[in-house]
């Protein structure tokens, strides 16, 4: 790598263009042209758009061309942020068009999967080669589907009544959706869920949208176009096409075809297509003006990751530097930052709520600070033990990982948990910069291992390896900034130290910060932009009055769980009132026992819409 650095652009720039480079996947490219201009930022600036076309953006996921529109050095050339967001933009459309580059040779193409049963397999083409995908998790046997690809995912809606489910490729996972379309053809448009409803008696055509957010199906149109039995449903464009099928009062089959405007929510006959021209083509230039006016009162800070993915590919805001630049600022925080307390602006009243989860064993709760109410969330898919266990909030979902043992994911949306393949070898795990990082401690070879997950190819990969004969257990990992920090620990439960040091994720290396005033493992830590809190944990054999969790929230400090005398669990909550330098009992959490161990529970706090929240269960306490 050092001799790569040092070569010249041209020689960089053929080394990019290169059908015959061996690379896993092309966000490897893109990774090894960042490091190329971060070698010497300042003289090599000029040279990123020539080399950036060099990136095969066709090629990287959604969720990394988020990644690269979000980087510093893309986001200061217009150009190569142009290019990045038409990739972008193209991820939204369920059929993919003709890609305007070729693969590298290596990387993986486009695959056709089929499944049946539960089982999963993809074909390529181009190899002639089958391969076996994870398996899914309950559909019928004899269910018919109908599949749609959806923001990089795949859909699969069962012919007769059920839920959904979804693959996610990253991942190589299925999870169950609780949603369901009713026997009605769906289909994707322009990065959202759409349903056709027929009934016979009385005869009415239901268009519906799938709406994220409040996890509900939305009526858009009820109507007598579209009312015919077992039609081809079809999407392009902004468009749904109804084409064929048989009316409910007749066995004939018929050539009549309607398409329904998803914009306007209106029916048209094909035979009368016409030119339609929205709110902002008229007088565009005041319009133009007048849209990135009222852009601006739009609270981008409380978008979801999906959200913000959509208004960023919209044709409006890309035609307006102003809100594209404020839409990829808001993306930009979305992908790089776990504490959302610094938000610019407030949420409007009845949309999102921040909420603080917990969960112990397999149970989980959420706590709502402003009402002062626990509400239950699913069950996890297995028993956790939180001594070993770490959750974490990454884009918008929640992730817990316990050592030896792997992940689960909740998420908020579909309000459901689902396992991961992902063996982190270690629950102490942090975010830095939009990145899973985890530190793996092995105290018979005294050696640390920083790892960063690589959700191209879901896997683990060795970021520095690290001997020291003080290798610590018990320590505290969490992130500030661009550093992980591990604090305290114990060597075989005899030995405790108050000692810190902190890791350079971009310089990758250690360094030493100050002693703690007391010595301490198995501790908690919250980190905010200018302080890490420590909390709990033990030494020598006596609890320092442990806290279970830290979470901060709404610029609070949350205290919750814990041990007791006689290891006795503490069900109270306390919050740290800053401006009476005081703390504050605020509820309890709603379970009679839980273990008799120092960490009986694992959380972090998260956003939820109040849609969602409203369809949770209040638990009273």
């Amino acid at each position: 790598m050092d001799e790569f650095l040092s070569l010249e652009s041209k020689e960089v720039g053929r080394w990019l263009s290169s059908d015959e480079i061996t690379v896993k996947v092309e966000a490897d490219v893109f990774e090894i042209m960042s490091k190329w201009m971060e070698h010497n930022r300042s003289e090599r600036k000029a040279n990123l758009e020539e080399l950036f076309r060099h990136v095969r953006l066709d090629f990287l996921s959604r969720d990394y061309l988020i990644d690269v529109v979000t980087n510093e050095l893309v986001q200061e050339n217009p150009l190569c942020l142009k290019m990045g967001l038409d990739a972008l933009k193209k991820t939204t459309f369920s059929i993919e068009g003709e890609k305007q580059q070729s693969p590298r040779k290596g990387v993986e193409t486009s695959a056709i999967v089929t499944y049946g049963g539960k089982y999963t397999l993809c074909y390529f083409p181009e190899r002639d080669q089958w391969k076996r995908l994870a398996d899914s998790l309950s559909f019928g046997i004899n269910n018919d589907f109908r599949t749609i690809k959806l923001r990089g995912q795949l859909f699969a809606f069962p012919s007769s009544y059920g839920n959904a489910g979804t693959f996610n490729p990253v991942l190589n996972a299925w999870s169950m959706l609780d949603i369901s379309a009713n026997y009605s053809p769906v289909v994707a448009i322009k990065g959202e869920i759409y349903a056709v409803e027929v009934q016979t008696s009385p005869e009415q055509t239901t268009v519906k949208r799938y709406n994220v957010e409040s996890s509900v199906w939305e009526t858009l149109l009820s109507s007598l176009e579209g009312c015919r039995r077992e039609a081809c449903v079809v999407a392009a464009g902004c468009h749904l096409y109804v084409l064929g099928g048989r009316p409910p009062s007749s066995s004939q089959n018929v050539a009549k075809a309607e398409r329904f405007h998803t914009v306007e929510n209106k029916w048209e006959e094909i035979a009368d297509m016409r030119e339609e021209r929205d709110w902002v083509n008229h007088r565009e230039s005041e319009r133009k003006t007048a849209f990135e006016g009222l852009f601006r009162h739009v609270r981008l800070g409380f978008l979801s990751r999906d959200s913000l993915q959509d208004i960023v590919t919209n044709e409006l805001v890309r035609d307006s530097a102003v809100c594209l630049r404020l839409t990829v600022d808001a993306t930009f925080k979305m992908a790089t930052f776990v504490n959302e307390d610094d938000l610019p602006q407030s949420s409007r009243k009845g949309t999102d709520t921040r909420v603080i989860v917990v969960r112990g064993g397999k149970y989980t709760f959420c706590y709502i600070p402003e009402e002062d109410h626990w509400k239950r969330l699913p069950d996890g898919t297995k028993e956790l033990n939180a001594i070993t266990s770490k959750m974490i909030k990454f884009r918008d979902q929640l992730l817990t990982f316990t050592k030896s043992v792997g992940a689960e994911r909740y998420d908020p949306i579909f309000n459901d948990w689902s396992a991961l393949k992902s063996l982190a070898e270690s629950s102490n795990v942090a975010i830095v910069k939009g990145e899973i990082y985890a530190v793996q401690v092995n105290t018979t070879d005294q050696k640390t291992t920083v790892v960063k997950y690589n959700v191209e190819l879901r896997k683990w990969e060795a970021v520095d390896l690290s001997f020291d004969q003080d290798c610590r257990l018990g320590t505290c990992v969490d992130a500030a900034g661009r550093h992980l920090y591990m604090i305290g620990g114990w060597i075989n439960t005899q030995e405790y130290f108050a000692s810190g040091e902190r890791f350079d994720t971009v310089e990758k290396k250690w360094e030493e910060i100050a002693d703690m005033l007391v010595e301490r493992g198995g501790a908690f830590g919250v980190a905010t932009r200018e302080k890490i809190f420590v909390a709990g944990g033990a030494c020598r054999g006596k609890l320092l009055n442990t806290c279970e969790i830290m979470v901060q929230l709404n610029g609070k400090l949350y205290v919750l769980g814990g041990i007791r005398g006689s290891n006795q669990s503490e069900l109270r909550v306390e919050y740290f009132d800053t401006a009476e330098d005081k703390w504050i009992q605020k509820t309890t959490i709603p379970v009679e026992s839980i273990s008799t161990t120092y960490n009986p529970l694992i959380g972090c706090a998260m956003r939820f819409s109040k849609g969602a929240l409203d369809e949770l269960s209040t638990i009273e306490v």
